[in-house]
């Protein structure tokens, strides 16, 4: 196949080899040669991917601190929207019914040192 029509399975889609970096002007071929190769790229994270195991707090665990499992988890929907978007009911998702939407913008805020307007990603989940 030499062009990709939208509704390609994968194993249809063109495929095209990935041509080598050209070395840049400035460096040396001594230079170029030592150059480590790139990284491959992670996977990213798709819809109805399930995850092995979800983890309350993965980052950040003091000495003697344990892992707290959560379970295994289906990732529902991913995307990127502003922080001062949520809702009373995001607030409740998040795990804090008697809050309100002001009081999560404030302390999010203040723990992650963003202002309201900051694109975050929401990570929508359920459990399998």
């Amino acid at each position: 196949m030499d062009k990709y029509v939208p509704g390609m399975m994968p194993d249809q889609r063109p495929t095209s080899p990935r041509l080598p970096p050209a070395k840049p002007s400035w460096m040396s071929d001594e230079q170029w040669e030592r150059t480590p190769p790139e990284p491959e790229p992670r996977p990213v994270l798709d819809l109805g991917t399930v995850v092995v195991m979800g983890v309350e707090k993965g980052m950040g665990l003091r000495r003697g601190e344990k892992v707290v499992r959560l379970g295994l988890i289906r990732i529902v929907s991913v995307r990127a929207e502003q922080l001062a978007a949520i809702t009373d009911a995001d607030v409740v998702a998040e795990g804090f019914p008697d809050k309100d939407q002001e009081w999560f913008i404030e302390m999010f805020c203040r723990h992650n040192r963003v202002v309201p307007g900051t694109v975050v990603n929401r990570i929508e989940f359920e459990y399998v």
